[in-house]
């Protein structure tokens, strides 16, 4: 689902001159009535919307009758396709940063203060714009995109994390006296999605990696991408599954929103239901990503994939692993392969199991077969796990990323698997009857 865009979603006579301050206090008076009646007869579809569970031009029949209702109380100064795309962008857009998001390359915005607007571009650069707000309109802003999403500012709640399902927009929200100033973060859902070629291509591995990273995929071996926020993981995921695994076999995805574009037949593309009251507690029809992953199990799926691991659905991700559902992968934040291995064993805590530390880590080193660690769209290492010596980690590195002392280019290692890691990929090919080498 793109994000909302006037002049491709609408056909309402867009127009770039769409400032409400150039028209005068009138047509936004209008124009808030419109938006105000739709709002508030149509909640629920608005909440679907933002949910992402349906497209935001199911609204425009609605902000149509509302406008021709209000037409025959009111002789209006301007025509309905103005009144129209200025009603849409109001209730979709967003307001003086909304050119920002639809810039392809702008992957973040970010609202520190009213005179310090920051545009992240391609995940690596951040960029001043010359957007500023005054303070009154900055506060207001801020809360309007809070409200509208179905978060609360106030004294108690002081920090929100909200989604834009209709933008596929994720959103961080903080209020003073946290800080001096509120301030926003709006993280893109990339709506182009990159081939291994294109990523080899923008330098985030060389060839030879590109060909590894394809074995890897390909066959039934169970991947753990790591890397920080923005990092690529998310991108390097989504092209290794569309391109890589075999169309005979049978996947699903798990999420706890949308973000994968997995593009491919034969798919299970399931997001959680979250459903809790104010003190976070599940209440019925809460549905979370382990309950997703059990689901997978039961439905004979071949592959488990994971979009982001965040808490107790590592265990239930670990423990599909061990049961013979190899091929699948998951993406983590940590700052190594190391630390991203230990991460998920922390996670896997959360699921208030019986198991100790140390057995959730046999665990993971028994059923996660390779470890992928990016940081700034850029592979640093790539290891397969070996085993564990007390609470290390024993891994065999398979590539890593150094920068030459004299020359500050980047230069490659390569290094030979182990007897172990041939023997595992001959023998889940023969029982597969398709991988490849």
């Amino acid at each position: 689902m793109a994000l909302v865009s006037l002049k491709e979603k609408v056909s309402v006579g867009y127009s770039q001159y769409l400032d409400l301050s150039s028209w005068g206090h009138q047509r936004e008076e209008i124009v808030s009535q419109v938006v105000a009646r739709v709002s508030s007869e149509h909640s629920r579809m608005f909440k679907d919307i933002f949910a992402g569970n349906i497209e935001p031009k199911a609204a425009l029949p609605f902000v149509e009758k509302a406008i021709k209702d209000l037409s025959v109380k009111t002789n209006l100064p301007f025509s309905y396709e103005v009144i129209q795309a200025d009603a849409y962008k109001r209730l979709f857009g967003y307001g003086p940063v909304h050119d920002l998001l639809e810039e392809v390359n702008v992957t973040d915005i970010f609202l520190n203060k009213p005179n310090e607007i920051i545009k992240r571009v391609r995940g690596r650069d951040d960029i001043k714009t010359n957007i500023t707000f005054s303070p009154k309109e900055y506060e207001n802003f801020i809360r309007s995109v809070v409200t509208r999403l179905g978060g609360k500012i106030d004294p108690v709640n002081n920090l929100q994390d909200l989604k834009d399902g209709a933008n596929r927009l994720r959103i961080s929200v903080g209020w003073t006296p946290l800080a001096e100033y509120p301030w926003m973060s709006i993280r893109k859902h990339p709506e182009e999605h990159f081939s291994l070629k294109q990523l080899e291509e923008s330098a985030m591995f060389p060839e030879k990696l590109g060909e590894m990273l394809r074995m890897f995929f390909r066959n039934p071996f169970n991947l753990l991408i790591s890397g920080p926020t923005g990092s690529g993981k998310t991108t390097l995921f989504t092209a290794g599954v569309n391109e890589c695994v075999p169309k005979s076999e049978r996947v699903m995805i798990c999420e706890s929103e949308r973000e994968a574009g997995i593009n491919r037949e034969n798919c299970l593309q399931l997001q959680e239901k979250r459903i809790v009251d104010e003190n976070g507690k599940a209440l019925q029809g809460h549905i979370e990503i382990s309950d997703l992953i059990r689901t997978g199990m039961r439905s004979a799926v071949k592959r488990i994939y994971l979009g982001e691991m965040r808490g107790k659905e590592a265990l239930s991700l670990i423990r599909a692993f061990g049961s013979g559902h190899d091929g699948g992968a998951a993406t983590l934040h940590a700052r190594n392969i190391q630390s991203a291995l230990h991460q998920a064993a922390f996670m896997s805590l959360y699921a208030q199991t019986p198991l100790t530390y140390d057995q959730i880590l046999l665990m993971i080193v028994d059923t996660v077969d390779i470890a992928i660690h990016l940081e700034n769209f850029r592979i640093i290492e790539v290891a397969e796990i070996a085993g564990l010596k007390g609470h290390e980690v024993l891994i065999n590195h398979l590539y890593k990323l150094d920068i030459d002392e004299k020359t500050g280019e980047p230069t490659h290692h390569y290094f030979e698997p182990s007897s172990e890691f041939a023997r595992k990929l001959r023998l889940r090919k023969f029982v597969r009857k398709g991988g490849e080498g």
